[in-house]
């Protein structure tokens, strides 16, 4: 089959609809975005976060995996974005999980941010301890807040950090909420 027909058949897809649909509305939720902000998607998968920013209007969203997914995603190495330095007003991850360094890759995602910027990372539905844990792989920024949420049909824990300001000048635990 064409890879052009082939690709369309797969977005036209109930599965995938749902989950770009499920993206839309979480980045909606979160009020950090509009049609100028320059988002980075950090080992974004096939694609789906980056169709459901480019539905929202956002103009100018790189997607990267350690595997090519043509049009959406670019082949670049999570722990190595050495292309891109302060390029973003916006990082976001769903996959820290799935991260083979994960102090590597967090450093990554804040180095690829302006000063100011925020990244956003979905983990697995977590507390406190977690949430804290996670916030220390970010060692240039500040801690902004935690909160249950459910993406793509599981229950996760959103967590949105700003750079430029250390984390150990902040209580992450303290400021966790859930919904």
């Amino acid at each position: 089959m064409d890879p052009t027909k082939k690709r369309l058949k797969l977005w036209s897809s109930k599965p995938w609809l749902s989950q770009v649909s499920s993206f839309t509305t979480f980045f909606q939720s979160l009020n950090l975005l509009n049609n100028e902000t320059k988002v980075i998607c950090v080992s974004a998968g096939s694609g789906h976060e980056v169709m459901a920013l480019n539905n929202m209007g956002v103009s100018d969203v790189t997607g990267v995996e350690i595997v090519h997914s043509f049009p959406l995603v670019k082949r670049a190495d999570p722990n190595n974005l050495s292309s891109f330095d302060e390029d973003f007003d916006l990082a976001f991850s769903g996959h820290l999980e799935d991260a083979l360094f994960p102090l590597r890759f967090y450093g990554e995602m804040e180095r690829t941010v302006r000063n100011d910027g925020g990244c956003v990372v979905v983990v697995e539905d977590c507390g406190g301890e977690e949430v804290d844990a996670v916030v220390g792989l970010f060692g240039n920024s500040m801690f902004v807040g935690a909160e249950n949420v459910t993406l793509i049909g599981m229950r996760m824990t959103r967590i949105i950090t700003r750079v430029g300001v250390s984390s150990s000048s902040s209580s992450s635990s303290s400021s966790s909420s859930s919904s």
